[in-house]
């Protein structure tokens, strides 16, 4: 009688077989990656793999999926806050551990743009890759809003705009690394523009002002 696999030791073991596999990606890079690659990484059968994980699209998205619930609780955790501008921006300057300063984090970011440059004309990588830039809109929209709720932002454009425009400045700072370097573009003084951007569109009632 074989016996009986809990969904502890599922989930236990599909979050060894993601770790594996974002070492492979982050090493190798996604088109170069094989579920071979992941297989003999994760030391399991082809089959154990298998039964979760039908290619490594699917896996490649639970990686980043994975590493993203990071980022949902750090933004949820800001919405109770007060005051939550100093926070805020603690959070938009803080070098690590997830900055391009980090070679790591660099490798990560390179990866995450081979995906999406190589897909461009699959709709359903697209979609999933919509679907998660909203969640991003959503979650740092409703950051703001708190701001808002608690009196301690009044901004001067609608938050909308604000957080796309955060989203399209990081995004762009990390292509810019990963082309010509950190040091290169200054991404330390473009992230205080970043933070000094944000002050001025939300105008936080705060006795900080831009450095």
């Amino acid at each position: 009688m074989c016996p009986k696999v809990t969904e502890e030791y599922k989930k236990a073991r599909r979050r060894t077989i993601i770790e594996a596999a974002s070492e492979v990606f982050t090493r190798t890079g996604y088109t170069k990656t094989t579920m071979q690659h992941i297989i003999e990484e994760v030391g399991l059968s082809r089959g154990a793999v298998y039964d979760y994980f039908h290619n490594k699209e699917q896996l490649f998205q639970a990686v980043i999926e994975q590493e993203d619930e990071n980022t949902w609780e750090r933004l949820a955790s800001l919405k109770g806050t007060q005051p939550l501008w100093p926070v805020l921006e603690q959070y938009i300057l803080a070098s690590e551990p997830d900055s391009p300063y980090n070679p790591e984090a660099s490798k990560r970011t390179s990866v995450h743009v081979e995906y999406v440059i190589q897909g461009g004309h699959d709709e359903e990588r697209r979609t999933w890759l919509l679907q998660r830039y909203e969640k991003f809109v959503t979650a740092l929209l409703e950051v703001l809003q708190a701001g808002v709720a608690s009196d301690e932002f009044h901004p001067v454009l609608p938050l909308d705009v604000i957080v796309r425009f955060v989203l399209s400045a990081n995004d762009g700072m990390n292509l810019s690394v990963i082309a010509a370097g950190s040091e290169a573009i200054d991404y330390a003084r473009q992230t205080q523009a970043l933070r000094d951007f944000l002050f001025y569109a939300l105008r936080p009632k705060t006795e900080n002002s831009p450095r």
